[in-house]
């Protein structure tokens, strides 16, 4: 609810020509769950690029704050555990499998139809094929994404073109979506 809370705030905030409140609400939904990162390619494409600069200023304020503040051990599980384990068909270290039932993104379709756990149904055990399948089909919604934002680019509606390809994207590219995720998708409707 909080993410979902700061990119509604940051859909109004832009909405209204109020940048620097837009682009501290994107940073923070960021922050909270890395998926909305998404929306800043979007924004540089839809006219929005002032947001899109000032919400990487403030994750990088941020990312800088935390790296001089937190313990040196968090930045270096998530740079050598977390982010090397995340690929789409891979079980991130101390996390389900992709296969589990309640993931509803493309990576868990193919994870339960080319891996083997206890909700899959496999066709075939080749998780490899499974990872490939997954980016690809990820990488072209991803690019159609990018098309009907750019062509809608000079639209005066733009930026709600804009969160209403990109929301469902986010939910679907990324590596887990459970049910609850398909808050994200709600504001499209």
């Amino acid at each position: 609810l909080a993410v979902l809370t700061f990119l509604l705030g940051f859909w109004d905030r832009s909405r209204n020509g109020h940048t620097l409140s837009a682009s501290v609400c994107l940073a923070f939904s960021i922050v909270l769950k890395t998926y909305p990162a998404v929306l800043l390619p979007m924004l540089f494409l839809s006219g929005k690029s002032r947001e899109a600069v000032l919400t990487i200023l403030i994750l990088v304020i941020i990312s800088a704050a935390s790296w001089l503040t937190l313990p040196e051990s968090v930045w270096s599980d998530w740079i050598f555990k977390v982010a090397p384990s995340g690929s789409y068909t891979r079980t991130p270290e101390g996390l389900f499998p992709p296969s589990t039932i309640g993931n509803q993104s493309i990576n868990g379709f193919f994870s339960r139809l080319f891996t083997d756990g206890e909700w899959a149904t496999p066709i075939i055990v080749r998780p490899e094929i499974g990872a490939q399948l997954a980016t690809i089909s990820s990488g072209l919604l991803v690019l159609s994404t990018i098309l009907v934002t750019f062509l809608t680019r000079r639209d005066a509606n733009s930026l709600d073109k804009t969160m209403i390809v990109t929301l469902p994207c986010i939910f679907l590219v990324a590596p887990f979506s459970w049910f609850h995720h398909l808050l994200y998708v709600l504001p499209t409707l």
